[in-house]
């Protein structure tokens, strides 16, 4: 039977641990946002360098369907510019949030360098909040948790957790971050 003091040892081990996690999945957030603007920038370099490097004519509208065909595929996890509303993506989010059993105390819209995001107050377990930041990280659209502060751990083993979260937009000139 464990005594109130290595409780409370344990409870600030696993917000350690969580804190340590959270760190790691925004560090390869970030790099794997980074790795995917770069794929797209480097096709639509590769689109204009293959049309100038095809010696036969007729292997140009096969050339430019794969091409058409990678970009395709990596747009899919941004959304249009229309496609959600950052409202409906409040609702979503809400959602995941409740789905992977953290209680939602409130949040609101957070405006930052022309970008909307929005803040979560939270309050669950370290489980809790790895669940929803493998939620957030396997979603098939591209999410980014822009900030993310876990504060002490309470004696019930509960953390309060602040989160700014946004989703990512593609225009066709590139990749454009609402």
């Amino acid at each position: 039977m464990l005594n109130s003091n290595e409780k409370r040892l344990l409870n600030i081990l696993g917000i350690v641990i969580l804190l340590c996690i959270c760190g790691m999945f925004l560090f390869f957030k970030g790099q794997e946002l980074d790795s995917t603007e770069k794929k797209i920038t480097q096709t639509i370099k590769s689109i204009k360098s293959s049309i100038l490097n095809i010696d036969d004519e007729a292997e140009l509208p096969n050339k430019i369907r794969e091409l058409e065909v990678m970009i395709e595929k990596e747009k899919t996890r941004f959304y249009q510019p229309e496609e959600i509303s950052i409202s409906e993506f409040a609702q979503n989010m809400e959602s995941l949030i409740k789905g992977n059993g953290l209680t939602l105390d409130r949040y609101k819209p957070v405006v930052e360098k022309d970008r909307t995001y929005y803040e979560y107050n939270l309050e669950g377990n370290a489980i809790q909040t790895m669940n929803l930041l493998k939620a957030i990280h396997d979603n098939p659209k591209y999410l980014t948790v822009q900030e993310m502060l876990i504060k002490s751990p309470k004696l019930n083993g509960l953390a309060d957790v602040t989160m700014k979260v946004t989703y990512e937009v593609f225009n066709t000139l590139g990749t454009d971050k609402k």
